[in-house]
C-alpha cells in the first residue's frame, strides 16, 4: 500500500472514530439528563403528596383562615359556611342535551 494511500485510511478511521467518540458523549449526556429530570419529578411528586396530605389534614376556613375539623362546614369562629364539594366527576361531566321533540 503507497504511503499517501495508507495516510488517508488513518485519517478516514480517526475521522470515524471522532464521531463515534461524539456520539457516545452525546448519548451519555441525554441519559444523564433523563436521570436528573426523573429525579426531579420523584421530589416534586414527594412534595405534592406530602402537602396534599398535609391539606387533607387541616382544613381551613375561606373566611377567616382557622383550622377546622374535615366534617365541619359551617365555621365556629365565623360563621363561615363552607361549599359543598363537588365530585370530579361531575365537575368535568359534559352539559346534558335538552331532549328533542318529535316532529
Amino acid at each position: 500500500m503507497n504511503a499517501a494511500l495508507a495516510a488517508r485510511v488513518r485519517q478516514l478511521q480517526a475521522g470515524a472514530d471522532h464521531r463515534q467518540a461524539v456520539r457516545e458523549f452525546r448519548a451519555r449526556r441525554k441519559r444523564d439528563e433523563q436521570n436528573r429530570i426523573g429525579a426531579l419529578l420523584s421530589e416534586v411528586v414527594a412534595v405534592l403528596a406530602e402537602a396534599l396530605e398535609e391539606a387533607d389534614h387541616c382544613d381551613r376556613c375561606a373566611g377567616c383562615m382557622r383550622a377546622l375539623s374535615p366534617r365541619r362546614r359551617n365555621c365556629p369562629h365565623c360563621g363561615y359556611e363552607q361549599p359543598q364539594q363537588v365530585a370530579l366527576s361531575e365537575a368535568i361531566a359534559p352539559p346534558s342535551r335538552p331532549e328533542r321533540r318529535a316532529a
